[in-house]
């Protein structure tokens, strides 16, 4: 431990000052990282809320589908599926998926 009297202190570039403002910053690093880790399910909204689903036909062989999607949430391009149910029901084709911000 270095104990430093009010006389004589150290200097601004000393490495103390810079070992202590390292320590001060992981400090405050690992607090936000703990945050973080902290959230728990109940943190998130449920599938259906967070990412609110329509559909409509708009001919005979298209279905548009689009999404709101709450703040701070987000919807990934590989994450994006579609199937019928019952699986018997149709042919899907490609889906035509306009790129992202």
């Amino acid at each position: 431990m270095v104990f430093v009297s009010p006389a004589r202190r150290l200097p601004r570039g000393s490495s103390f000052t810079s070992w202590l403002a390292l320590a001060w910053l992981g400090l405050v690093l690992c607090l936000a990282a703990s945050r973080a880790w902290a959230l728990s399910e109940d943190d998130f909204l449920p599938p259906d809320e967070a990412f609110r689903i329509s559909a409509q036909m708009v001919a005979p062989d298209v279905v548009e589908v689009s999404w709101r999607i709450a703040p701070a949430y987000y919807l990934y391009h590989d994450q994006i599926g579609f199937s019928t149910d019952p699986p018997q029901a149709g042919v899907l084709g490609e889906p035509q998926i306009p790129r992202g911000r």
